[in-house]
């Protein structure tokens, strides 16, 4: 990896969910390389709260947590955001249907969520993605294949995508 910022991600603000304060550490050091802001949970509980009031641009989950894993993490967080979606676009397009709605909202405004995983076996891909996330990234951290994923989950173009999505859901609230 490049010691230089990457200028694709210099504003992007990711999450990182681990149980681990080494894990945290290494993905925070990773991930300065990139002039990104990083904040830290060390629950699945914690996340949650930390997402319900903020606005992030990745969420890197490690799976396996005492408590709420990532796999139910990103289950919760999946359903609230899908609950949130319906229920303030629902009133302001009365005419179409919730799934119109919810498949518009799958095209990029939705919160990317990466599995941070020790686990590579076969179908594991699939099942994460079965269970909302979308997609993973091997532990230990690969810095080639952490900035693969950060390019393609932090493009200047899903960035501002999720931002307008953002800045429509305020002005439709505020009125």
């Amino acid at each position: 990896m490049d010691n230089r910022k990457n200028e694709a991600v210099l504003n992007g603000r990711v999450l990182v969910v681990d149980d681990k304060d080494m894990s945290l550490c290494i993905a925070r050091a990773m991930l300065s390389l990139y002039g990104l802001q990083i904040d830290t949970a060390k629950s699945g509980y914690e996340a949650i709260e930390k997402i319900k009031y903020n606005a992030y641009d990745l969420v890197l989950m490690d799976h396996i947590m005492p408590g709420m894993d990532g796999m139910k993490t990103t289950s919760k967080i999946r359903k609230w955001e899908n609950e949130e979606f319906l229920r303030k676009y629902s009133m302001e397009f009365p005419h179409e249907t919730p799934k119109l709605l919810e498949a518009e909202f799958f095209e990029g405004k939705r919160l990317p969520i990466v599995a941070l995983t020790v686990n590579t076996t076969a179908g594991a891909k699939e099942m994460f993605l079965a269970g909302g996330f979308n997609g993973f990234i091997s532990k230990p951290i690969v810095p080639q294949e952490m900035d693969k994923m950060l390019k393609e989950w932090l493009s200047p173009e899903k960035i501002s995508r999720r931002a307008g999505a953002n800045a429509l859901e305020k002005a439709l609230t505020a009125a």
